[in-house]
């Protein structure tokens, strides 16, 4: 068993393979249903099996490396796994620790004679009790820290462990203050974010799903109402009806979807709102890719499991023709069909960077038959256009700012003068401009020579420019697209 803690879930590190990769020979199969078919009468049999398993597991962490007690002073004697003994390690040198490299299961033993061998014994883990139940249910005495409780949640600091335990902290210099924040925000011309300025403008209760998409949860839309797990955004749109949440606050509930998510786990939603007889508005958000995740192949745009392991990424630049999108290997599950033999009754699609089709599918506008469903389909990620802006910007590198803060401003909207104004002021501000050079250095400053690359160009200027305008807070939210 595994037991990730929160440094090694967001931890990736060069590791040495302790030995080499053993080839065996397949097996012929053998029909075994006693062992694989899970009725009653096998079950049973087959629980006595795990049960000797478990044991021979117990002995094995009784005695493997994996698991290691470690005498210094006697004093105090720490139970600690994972990332945490390092923790453990720097905050208190002095203590003897147990570490557990063998998270289950527990070596009752070893665990008992370490405790026999210290004075106090304490448990350090992070984000549960897991370890300190466990322990505490051999029959071993547990201490608290001295001086104050570890955290309950979030990651435990050498510096907590410190203070935890009473030691003095080192001398250090003060974090600093007022710093501005950096929260994580969509790819400059994500095709979400027209999406989420419009449901805020409609003010739905937008139930959201787990995707890049979380992201319209936070400034400057603040337009998602809840996320719980994949697939949940149909069905909680769906139990807000039968809550008659739009008849008694006045405001239309909106599903929001990605395509990977949709694929993943939320056909069965939509099956069982159709089924149902639901009326409401669900948003698939079709980026052709699995953006989130590192741009995996998905259902929806056919990139199979055999291109990933190639390296073939859907963000295939989109000047090629044609494009990995048009020739997978796979076979693309089509929204739309799919959605008419599901029995939705009537289905909108929309360019989700096309403001005008975006609003006019919104439910604001919609005629609200029963179960219209508002797609945004095949507006892909920012990434499949910037493998060309890349490619102009190196090949560009080296001409002046000011060319590019030029072909800037003459890509601005007409119909966003006066936003255009509210830029052109706000460069005054030293702050704000030195957020501008930043931003527009990542800008091809030419055009590609091919038809299909110019195309992508002018799309991501626009997608710049807008993204710009949107991270100013100070200015009126009237003012941002």
């Amino acid at each position: 068993m595994l037991h990730e803690t929160m440094r090694i879930a967001h931890t990736k590190t060069m590791v040495q393979v302790a030995n080499a990769r053993a080839e065996l020979a397949a097996r012929d199969y053998t029909s075994q249903p006693n062992k694989y078919v899970m009725m009653p009468a096998y079950a049973v049999a087959r629980t006595n099996v795990t049960n000797a398993r478990e044991d021979a597991l117990v002995e094995y962490a009784e005695t493997t490396d994996l698991n290691r007690a470690e005498y210094r002073d006697t004093k105090v004697g720490i139970i600690v796994a994972g990332a945490l003994y390092n923790h453990v390690r720097e905050a208190l040198p002095d203590a003897s620790t147990y570490k557990l490299g063998l998270s289950w299961p527990l070596p009752p033993r070893a665990l008992a004679d370490f405790a026999s061998k210290v004075d106090k014994v304490y448990v350090v883990e992070e984000a549960c009790l897991y370890f300190r139940d466990h322990v505490a249910a051999l029959g071993i005495r547990l201490s608290e820290p001295p001086a104050q409780p570890l955290p309950r949640s979030g990651e435990i600091f050498p510096w907590q462990i410190k203070a935890s335990f009473g030691a003095p902290l080192p001398e250090h210099f003060d974090a600093a203050q007022g710093l501005p924040p950096r929260p994580p925000a969509f790819c400059a011309g994500c095709p979400h974010r027209l999406v989420f300025c419009e449901l805020r403008r409609i003010k739905a209760i937008v139930t959201g799903d787990i995707g890049c998409y979380t992201l319209g949860a936070v400034a400057p839309y603040k337009s998602v109402d809840s996320v719980i797990d994949m697939g949940a955004s149909l069905s909680m749109s769906h139990g807000m009806e039968l809550a008659q949440a739009q008849e008694r606050t006045g405001r239309p509930v909106v599903g929001v979807i990605g395509d990977s998510t949709f694929a993943h786990s939320g056909i069965t939603s939509l099956l069982g709102t159709a089924y149902n007889g639901g009326k409401g508005t669900l948003c698939i958000l079709d980026n052709r890719t699995t953006a989130m995740t590192g741009t995996q192949g998905n259902p929806v745009n056919g990139i199979t499991l055999s291109e990933q392991g190639k390296r073939v990424s859907p963000l295939t630049d989109p000047a090629d023709k044609p494009s990995i999108l048009d020739r997978p290997a796979g076979k693309p599950l089509d929204l739309v069909a799919l959605c008419q033999a599901i029995g939705v009754d009537e289905i909108i699609q929309a360019d989700a960077q096309n403001l005008k089709e975006v609003r006019s599918g919104s439910p604001s506008s919609s005629s609200r038959r029963p179960a219209a469903w508002w797609t945004a389909p095949r507006s892909p990620c920012p990434p499949s256009s910037s493998a060309v802006a890349a490619a102009s910007a190196s090949r560009s590198a080296a001409r002046p700012l000011a060319r590019t803060r030029r072909a800037m401003r003459s890509s601005t909207p007409r119909s966003a003068s006066a936003v255009a104004s509210a830029c052109r002021s706000a460069r005054s501000v030293a702050s704000r401009r030195r957020r501008t050079c930043h931003t527009l250095s990542h800008r091809p400053s030419l055009p590609p020579s091919s038809s299909a690359s110019r195309s992508a160009w002018r799309a991501r200027r626009r997608s710049f420019w807008w993204v710009w305008v949107a991270r100013a807070p100070s200015w009126p939210a009237t003012s941002w697209p």
